[in-house]
């Protein structure tokens, strides 16, 4: 007979329950959780998402709603610790003279004030939330003088000043305003743009703290016949009201030329996205602040993708969830899908990608897209959405996914909880009382809703056959192949054999 090892937990019983069967971890305190490792619920929405989200755009809005915006509209979207997501109401968003809203970004600045960038246009919004609707205080519009298809990125510096890059003419600028509230917020630069370089076909930026911030380019220099670059990177330093841009650096030993994503993780970092021209893949680099010299590095890289998918100027995102671990998203330009890699930074500032590649969603075989927009938000240390919507065949689609980015299994509850205490079980043959009975020799999985899912037989739910994750093929949900639990032995019983 094998032995069952069990052990007894604390968890915090005014936050939540633990039930007899239910897949568990720990936090960084110690205490028990239900549900373990990388979910994703993939068209997560309770009702089926009807609206056309062009150019979509999503920011955390507080602990359990996203604020999405698209061209001309903006919604919201409620998500529960279910794996379900729900839509709030749909507000208008002026017109951009005599043209619906073009959204080419979306800020968060703080609280609930974003700025919405358009064509040329800057729009301070503050979102009023009740429940799961919402109503916009629109403010007074802050236009730039600016090429139109060069549209601003912007990024917060701290709870009422931002920065910007863009593209004008033949040049790259940076400038940097603030938020000015009343009865219709307001947008105002405080100097005039700072001439950075001549203009390059990509660029980003990310604020560091109220007098630094971090601009990124790449991609051909305008009007000249020199070939592509590496990416590229400037400190911008404001003192006295008066900024100073650095001497660019170099990601060495690489070359790109197509969309890049860029995004803070911790105070002194920034992880940077990028495609390879060499192969066709994606990359990641850690670029590093000092903040006593005022100065930055390129530092670790790592392979996201080993090549192949990047054919054109598909979109590029990077995502932090906390100050360990980030998302980078991408569109196949091969399959038109949408692609996922988990990512973490180590305490000695490494990188690496900690997950195989998630196929989150593609069109049929002998599908026409017409286009495909995605965007992905943080909700939460450990959790993360996904809007993707596309045109296929002349007809749009639009759905939310919702992951869950917990720690590694650490065991299944033996008993019910009681008074902030479970018994979990960390081997040895599992007893399990649930209606769905299991198949002998197939392999056993947690999601981080704490449910079990059954899949593959057991020896085939391996890297040895080109299984990196499974899907659930009741819910369509991803489940990474370290959530095992163990092998079905019988109708109700598990062989654990945690990862």
């Amino acid at each position: 007979m094998s032995k069952v090892y069990t052990y007894k937990f604390p968890y915090l019983a005014q936050y939540t329950s633990i039930k007899a069967g239910m897949p568990v971890s720990l936090d960084e305190e110690g205490n028990i959780w239900p549900g373990a490792g990388f979910t994703l619920y993939r068209d997560s929405s309770y009702k089926e998402v009807t609206d056309e989200m062009k150019h979509v755009k999503v920011r955390r809005l507080d602990f359990d709603h996203v604020f999405v915006v698209y061209d001309g509209y903006a919604t919201i979207f409620q998500a529960n610790c279910h794996g379900e997501t729900y839509q709030g109401n749909t507000v208008e968003l002026p017109m951009e003279g005599t043209e619906r809203f073009r959204v080419r970004e979306l800020v968060h600045l703080s609280g609930y004030r974003y700025i919405i960038v358009g064509r040329t246009t800057l729009l301070p919004v503050i979102v009023q939330r009740k429940d799961n609707t919402f109503k916009l205080n629109v403010g007074t519009p802050l236009e730039m003088n600016i090429d139109e298809d060069r549209f601003p990125h912007v990024d917060n510096l701290d709870d009422d000043t931002f920065a910007m890059v863009y593209e004008n003419g033949f040049f790259l600028y940076t400038n940097y305003g603030s938020w000015v509230d009343g009865d219709k917020p307001s947008l105002v630069l405080k100097a005039q743009a700072k001439l950075m370089h001549r203009r390059l076909d990509f660029h980003g930026i990310a604020g560091m703290d109220s007098n630094h911030w971090v601009v990124a380019a790449t991609g051909k220099v305008h009007n000249s016949t020199s070939p592509y670059t590496s990416t590229r990177a400037w400190l911008v330093t404001l003192k006295d009201g008066a900024m100073t841009v650095s001497e660019h650096i170099y990601v060495p030993w690489s070359m790109t030329c197509g969309w890049f994503g860029m995004d803070n993780i911790g105070r002194d970092h920034v992880i940077i996205a990028y495609s390879d021209l060499y192969d066709n893949g994606v990359r990641a680099v850690l670029l590093s602040f000092d903040r006593q010299k005022e100065s930055i590095s390129f530092g670790a890289q790592a392979v996201m993708q080993k090549g192949g998918s990047i054919v054109d100027f598909e979109q590029i995102d990077v995502t932090v969830l906390n100050n360990r671990q980030f998302v980078v998203t991408y569109e196949d330009g091969v399959a038109h899908g949408l692609m996922m890699v988990m990512g973490s930074r180590t305490d000695s500032n490494d990188i690496l990608a900690t997950s195989p590649t998630f196929v989150v969603g593609r069109p049929g075989r002998g599908e026409h897209l017409d286009y495909f927009h995605f965007d992905v938000a943080e909700l939460g240390k450990e959790h993360f959405v996904i809007i993707e919507t596309r045109k296929v065949n002349g007809r749009f689609s639009t759905r939310i996914d919702l992951a869950d980015s917990y720690p590694r299994l650490l065991g299944v509850a033996k008993t019910n909880g009681k008074k902030g205490v479970a018994e979990i079980q960390l081997g040895g043959i599992l007893t399990v009382s649930s209606k769905k009975k299991l198949t002998p020799g197939r392999a056993i999985y947690a999601n981080s809703k704490g449910d079990l899912i059954q899949s593959l037989p057991y020896g085939y739910a391996s890297r040895n056959f080109g299984v990196f994750y499974v899907v659930d093929q009741e819910t369509n949900t991803i489940v990474d192949n370290r959530n095992l639990i163990g092998v079905a032995v019988s109708k109700n019983k598990i062989r654990m054999r945690l990862q």
